[in-house]
């Protein structure tokens, strides 16, 4: 059973890389408020990034490990939605210069989606 905050959590990231300005490309954190997409989706988990650009789900406590889990299964299962890009799916697709904000929110609603069990196979 797949957790329902990663759902959730992609779904807020689609929204997110939308809104103009908050679609980056490369590190995770590119300029202030702008994520790449796996940067977005860690944001929905609650995540932070410091001014280097790690992420950190905060204290070293059950729930923040939980959420890094979280990230590690959420970035698989993303990378499935687009592996004819290979390893590192998500990220390749996410830095090609022709990508877009409204092509990484779908891939991040279809992996929602298909998560949630109510994607087309």
């Amino acid at each position: 059973m797949t957790d329902i905050g990663m759902i959730e959590a992609m779904e807020k990231a689609a929204d997110y890389i939308v809104e103009s300005g908050h679609f980056g490309k490369g590190r995770f954190f590119v300029s202030p408020g702008c994520h790449c997409t796996l940067g977005a989706y860690a944001l929905g988990l609650g995540a932070r990034f410091d001014e280097d650009g790690l992420m950190n789900f905060g204290d070293e406590n059950a729930e923040a490990s939980r959420r890094r889990d979280l990230w590690n299964v959420g970035w698989l299962e993303l990378n499935r939605s687009v592996k004819s890009y290979g390893f590192g799916a998500v990220q390749s697709m996410n830095d090609e210069p022709e990508t877009t904000a409204e092509q990484m929110a779908g891939v991040l609603r279809e992996t929602a989606a298909r998560l949630r069990g109510d994607a087309d196979d």
